[in-house]
């Protein structure tokens, strides 16, 4: 994970060559996030609202959404109801990944819209279920939207 500080906002690669450690303050709650080693990370948008970072030697999108609120570039479209973190993955054999968490522990739904172009012909919706986790609250859940 590339550490998205406050003052990082470029759109161009970044070679992640040593750990980061960088503790991020948000609305009373400390976020901690680590950067290992040498791959290229395209940091997409780093707000308040919003932190979303592109792997490309894997594949993998990750995003922090802190409110409501959508991430639309000519490679994805992503669209999301309350906060949530989560991760989507291109695979080699074409299918799409999603990892999706609620990190706030709220026990709530979180509706998402996505389409990753080259690989999805339809934008899917899904209802993702975070009530009655009980001792899991938080926990990722993963979809194959593919």
């Amino acid at each position: 994970m590339v550490c998205l500080s406050a003052g990082i906002t470029s759109r161009s690669p970044y070679d992640v060559m040593t750990t980061v450690n960088q503790d991020f303050d948000y609305k009373g709650c400390t976020f901690t996030y680590l950067a290992d080693g040498n791959r290229k990370v395209l940091i997409l948008e780093n707000t308040r609202n919003l932190q979303a970072v592109w792997h490309s030697e894997l594949g993998i999108w990750q995003m922090i959404f802190h409110a409501k609120g959508q991430y639309r570039d000519s490679n994805i479209r992503i669209k999301v109801d309350v906060p949530c973190a989560l991760m989507v993955s291109r695979k080699a054999d074409g299918k799409v990944w999603l990892h999706i968490a609620d990190p706030l522990q709220k026990e709530q739904i979180i509706n998402l819209e996505l389409k990753a172009d080259r690989d999805m012909k339809k934008t899917k919706k899904l209802s993702c279920n975070f009530t009655h986790m009980g001792e899991e609250a938080g926990k990722t859940k993963a979809f194959l939207l593919n």
